[in-house]
């Protein structure tokens, strides 16, 4: 681990190693305290992502000799995807709320989301395991945000059956998030 800088890999957030002895990063845990031949060599979970966006899961890793066992991924501690090179195809997809992955894009190092949704928010982990005897692990965690872009409102009159209705058409991005709206919806016979 010599000369290994986390803040070249990992922008924001600390590598497994942070003083090259061992010390665990927050964000980081170890299954096997004696998982020093694997290692991480990049992972990206973003932060933030607009909903109905995809996204691209990254875990790039250094097994330094060892053999590829299996490759989990979580969210919210609920595996979604695993690739297992032994396997039938290899990758292998869960279906969970919120997650779209897309399995032609997917392999042992990314993991391809076409699209995301509210309830594609979560804590997204990463499991690195080499083969017997030793079954070393490592895990990866980060939080990954779901936001829904501001609208803005505006109105129209419909007329239906008799009653004279404003409705609410959600249209074009705008002011700020956490901008209150006020709306007064009526109704009433249309003479």
């Amino acid at each position: 681990m010599r000369g290994f800088n986390p803040t070249l890999y990992f922008p924001g957030c600390p590598s497994r190693y942070v003083d090259g002895v061992g010390n665990l990063a927050p964000g980081w845990r170890e299954r096997d305290s004696s998982a020093l031949s694997i290692r991480f060599e990049r992972v990206d979970v973003p932060g933030a992502v607009i909903s109905g966006e995809p996204v691209l899961l990254l875990c790039e890793y250094n097994l330094e000799g060892a053999e590829l066992y299996s490759v989990k991924w979580y969210k919210n501690n609920v595996e979604f995807y695993r690739y297992l090179p032994s396997d039938a195809p290899p990758g292998q997809k869960y279906d969970l709320v919120g997650l779209y992955v897309n399995l032609s894009k997917s392999n042992h190092n990314r993991v391809y989301l076409d699209r995301t949704d509210l309830n594609s928010e979560g804590t997204y982990g990463c499991e690195v395991s080499t083969e017997g005897p030793e079954f070393r692990t490592i895990i990866f965690e980060k939080d990954l945000n779901i936001y829904v872009t501001h609208t803005k409102l505006h109105t129209r009159k419909v007329i239906a059956a008799s009653i004279n209705t404003n409705v609410l058409v959600m249209k074009h991005p705008s002011d700020a998030m956490g901008d209150l709206v006020a709306t007064a919806i009526t109704t009433g016979y249309v003479e």
